[in-house]
């Protein structure tokens, strides 16, 4: 059977099926995956880790902050909504200075 990371990823390979980069057309699961590997690869605790590679999974998919929290626990669930967008900040900048001050 899978280990946590390893679901992590599976599932983010299943969430992300068919939804491309917004100027790419590369899966959005390929940038989710890069995210979590160069926080691996600078040594962060599994936690971080693993919000790395679901980062966009509340934003971009029907998935949310409960569906995380049941299957990957809360503190992964807690990281990634604090890097969630507020989606009711309506300009782009905007959007990133609230996720940068979170």
């Amino acid at each position: 059977m899978y280990n946590l990371e390893e679901r992590v990823i599976h599932f983010v390979f299943q969430a992300f099926h068919e939804i491309n980069r917004k100027k790419e057309n590369i899966s959005l699961a390929f940038h989710s995956i890069m995210v979590g590997t160069m926080l691996k690869n600078i040594g962060c605790e599994e936690s971080l880790i693993l919000a790395g590679y679901l980062h966009d999974i509340i934003e971009d998919t029907s998935y949310n902050y409960d569906y995380l929290q049941q299957q990957f626990g809360k503190t992964v669930a807690d990281l990634v909504l604090r890097v969630t967008e507020n989606q009711t900040i309506s300009d782009w900048r905007g959007r990133k200075e609230d996720v940068i001050i979170r």
